[in-house]
């Protein structure tokens, strides 16, 4: 049983990657694609960020730049031989930082790419060395942070926490947790920060009993606290993966492959405020919130305002069609943007996006 329960959390662990890529890719010259099953990764006033669909089913993880108002596209550079990327980049100023996997030969690559948003370009910075990369980088104090996750030759873990010391091609390990082969010990699954503190979700484990808590860092990552989630929140871990955390102000969010969670820090613990299969977070890349957080319902027509400073949710009015939903909620810094669609039996007809600064 020990045995399986440190497997159980490998996966966890490495489904919760933010892998890399291979070399510096050259920009692309300008195009006209735009396609509305594009992912969007990132939204601006006069453009998204987006990644191509259909090259990515062909194997690479092609960005490119759409300006709406103009209805053109820039392409900002190519992955060859893509893998897997997980999470949601950060914006540092006029750029974006991001991880994203790609083949080798028989390995795969793992590199930290930052996209300029000043003349629409990829670079490669940074290869992690002998270990993954764990979940979507995060932004302290203008500095990039991630996790990495190494097996050692006793079947136990070493997830490490790493922080950007001098340049964009310089990380060093800030602070590191252990995980036994027994299947004991802590481990960093998720990380978020905000401002000049660092979040980590961490899974606690005894002989007894699994747990997770969110611990907190200062800027200099010395550990000041721990805050387990309160019995509300259930059972997070069994037959579940982690695949966002999010910390902003007092407020938490976590989602896992089957449910979201919003949580308010407490002294000593993480308490529920909602949670329902479908929340979701409108997330800005540059982590500015302005005082408010928008959440939404997935494939339904709720969403809902959480304002920072006083931990009230309002319901906001959906006044875009009675007859379409929400695919997803992207925020910036002067509004959201809001993709949605009519639900044909289960297929996405009328895709359309809005721009909203303002609501009723």
């Amino acid at each position: 049983m020990k045995g399986q329960a440190i497997k159980l959390l490998i996966m966890t662990i490495i489904v919760c990657l933010v892998l890399l890529g291979c070399n510096k890719a050259p920009p692309l010259p300008n195009t006209n694609r735009w396609s509305k099953s594009d992912s969007i990764i990132m939204a601006m006033e006069d453009s998204y960020v987006v990644v191509d669909h259909e090259a990515r089913l062909e194997g690479d993880y092609l960005i490119y730049r759409y300006y709406p108002s103009e209805n053109k596209s820039e392409d900002i550079g190519a992955i060859n031989e893509f893998v897997m990327t997980y999470g949601r980049p950060i914006q540092v100023g006029d750029y974006l930082y991001m991880f994203v996997s790609s083949a080798e030969g028989s390995t795969v690559a793992e590199h930290l790419y930052k996209i300029n948003l000043r003349d629409n370009s990829l670079t490669s910075l940074y290869k992690q060395p002998n270990n993954y990369p764990l979940s979507p980088v995060a932004l302290l104090s203008g500095d990039v942070v991630f996790l990495g996750v190494n097996q050692n030759s006793d079947g136990s873990l070493t997830t490490r926490l790493y922080h950007q010391e001098k340049s964009d091609y310089e990380y060093r390990c800030a602070y590191e947790m252990q995980y036994a082969a027994d299947s004991t010990g802590e481990a960093m699954v998720h990380l978020s920060a905000s401002g000049n503190i660092i979040y980590t979700l961490t899974r606690v484990s005894s002989a007894n009993a699994d747990a997770y808590a969110i611990d907190v860092f200062d800027s200099s990552f010395k550990h000041q606290k721990r805050l387990f989630l309160s019995d509300d929140f259930g059972d997070i871990h069994t037959n579940q993966r982690i695949t966002t955390c999010e910390v902003v102000g007092d407020y938490a969010f976590i989602r896992t492959t089957s449910k979201g969670f919003l949580g308010c820090l407490k002294e000593d613990s993480v308490d529920l405020v909602m949670q329902h299969k479908m929340l979701d977070m409108a997330y800005n890349p540059s982590h500015q919130y302005e005082g408010e957080c928008i959440f939404y319902l997935m494939r339904e027509q709720e969403w809902y305002s959480l304002n920072l400073t006083n931990g009230e949710v309002s319901k906001m009015i959906w006044n875009l069609g009675n007859e379409r939903i929400i695919n997803f909620v992207l925020a910036t810094n002067s509004g959201y943007l809001v993709n949605h669609y009519i639900d044909d039996q289960g297929n996405i007809m009328d895709a359309k996006i809005d721009f909203i600064t303002e609501f009723q």
